[in-house]
């Protein structure tokens, strides 16, 4: 049996709740069951299993998730295998314009936002992990590279 989403009010429901009806040109029309709106097919996230819309959904992982996955070390060790993608987290991060650099300088911008990360864990803060989610979220590209990662099993 399919699962629907409601567009409009986000209501979770099967085909067989779907509401009926015709209108007086005897047009027949289906709609949510809570606010009679359109619906699209709904599909689980594989991590937290909630129900999403396909376009909700990157890699079969929700945008909650993601924010759950996308920890500095996370974010930082995916950057890591590639360089340009290294040097537009860290120049996001810092603010800056990173280009060309060195193997050195990359672990240094590295170091300084993992130790930031756990100076935050430290004071119940969350700046480092939000801006790297930022990160992640900036593109519709980056979030599905960073949870095609994530799937390959290489989140720590």
């Amino acid at each position: 049996m399919a699962t629907y989403k409601c567009l409009e009010c986000d209501h979770i429901f099967e085909d067989v709740e779907a509401y009926d009806w015709t209108e007086p040109s005897g047009e027949r029309f289906t709609g949510c069951p809570v606010c009679f709106c359109a619906y699209g097919e709904a599909y689980q996230c594989d991590r937290c299993e909630n129900y999403h819309l396909s376009d909700e959904l990157y890699e079969g992982l929700c945008l909650d998730c993601l924010k759950e996955l996308a920890t500095p070390q996370n974010v930082a060790d995916w950057c890591e295998t590639d360089t340009l993608l290294a040097e537009q987290l860290y120049g996001f991060y810092y603010d800056s314009m990173i280009a060309d650099s060195s193997e050195q300088l990359r672990q240094l911008l590295r170091g300084g936002l993992l130790q930031r990360y756990a100076l935050d864990k430290l004071n119940n803060k969350h700046e480092a992990a939000d801006k790297c989610f930022e990160f992640v979220n900036s593109s519709e590209v980056l979030r599905y590279d960073f949870a095609e990662w994530i799937k390959k099993g290489k989140e720590k």
